[in-house]
């Protein structure tokens, strides 16, 4: 008799800490969970893995270790699909009546094809040509300056004065 009543009195205290687990999410989606990605070999954490609720856009993203958290999810029993740069994507089923689960993902067999670096000459007749301009605006602003002084502002021009308000101007032009 003794074993029975133990049984029934344990058995009153895990009903209100379970029912409290698996809340009614489909009603006021309160639920919440959390879990770990790590590398199935080493079983260090695999940060930033993008965790999703399968056929949602309802996901998140693990930090540095390897951790996630889920929130205000609207039902208990989900799929999650977890990738991650250069490991198999898997797909996890999971509901909440399980605690946090630890998801391991394998690295993938693929590996990235070679990359080709080529060169070529530019085509004769093609060159690089910077140009440089004076607007009608910037002319305004610099009105009472000799055109000499103004044109020895740009880039690869020079004037030579060879008095008041005389000036040659020369610049390297494309061919």
């Amino acid at each position: 008799m003794l074993p029975a009543l133990l049984l029934l009195h344990l058995e009153g205290l895990l009903t209100p800490a379970f029912a409290q687990t698996t809340r009614n999410c489909a009603r006021d989606c309160s639920c919440d969970m959390a879990g770990r990605v790590v590398d199935q070999l080493s079983k260090q954490p695999l940060p930033y893995a993008t965790v999703q609720l399968k056929g949602t856009s309802i996901g998140t993203i693990t930090d540095e270790e390897g951790v996630f958290h889920l929130h205000n999810l609207c039902v208990s029993e989900f799929d999650l699909q977890v990738s991650y740069v250069g490991y198999k994507t898997v797909i996890h089923h999971h509901d909440l009546y399980h605690s946090d689960p630890v998801i391991y993902l394998s690295p993938s067999d693929l590996q990235l094809e070679s990359v080709v670096i080529e060169e070529r000459a530019l085509e004769s007749g093609q060159a690089s040509v910077t140009i440089s301009s004076i607007n009608a605006r910037e002319l305004e602003g610099l009105r009472g300056e000799r055109l000499g002084d103004v044109l020895s502002r740009i880039s690869g021009v020079t004037t030579l004065s060879t008095g008041q308000n005389i000036s040659k101007t020369c610049g390297a032009w494309p061919a």
